[in-house]
């Protein structure tokens, strides 16, 4: 049986797909609206699109690193902000724990990318 070797890109939309056709039957059968509850999917896309498109530049991983914390940490309080979750400081720090977290997944993807594309 041959296996194929599809590109990273082939990957994310694949699994782009398929999280978004969970996401709508999801949202089907607790009767909601097809488009309700799409804010973690829209991140986990930012997850894949911002470290391939920073994968291109010629900065070091630190700026990446930064600017992944920012973008995911802007996320995360605009989120919580919106879903009147935003309780106190203690709420802001555990937010830049996920953060840190999530800036260390996206600099892993840009890494990793970085080294396929030098294949």
């Amino acid at each position: 049986m041959k296996r194929h070797n599809y590109s990273p890109i082939v990957k994310g939309i694949g699994l782009v797909l398929i999280l978004c056709a969970i996401q709508i039957i999801t949202n089907l059968i607790y009767q909601q609206s097809i488009l309700a509850n799409f804010q973690n999917f829209i991140f986990i896309v930012a997850i894949y699109l911002i470290p391939y498109s920073l994968s291109f530049t010629k900065w070091n991983l630190f700026y990446q690193f930064l600017i992944f914390l920012v973008v995911s940490f802007g996320y995360f309080t605009a989120t919580s902000f919106l879903d009147n979750s935003y309780v106190d400081y203690s709420s802001a720090f555990l937010l830049l724990i996920i953060s840190i977290f999530a800036a260390f997944l996206m600099t892993f993807f840009s890494l990793i990318i970085r080294q396929e594309r030098r294949k």
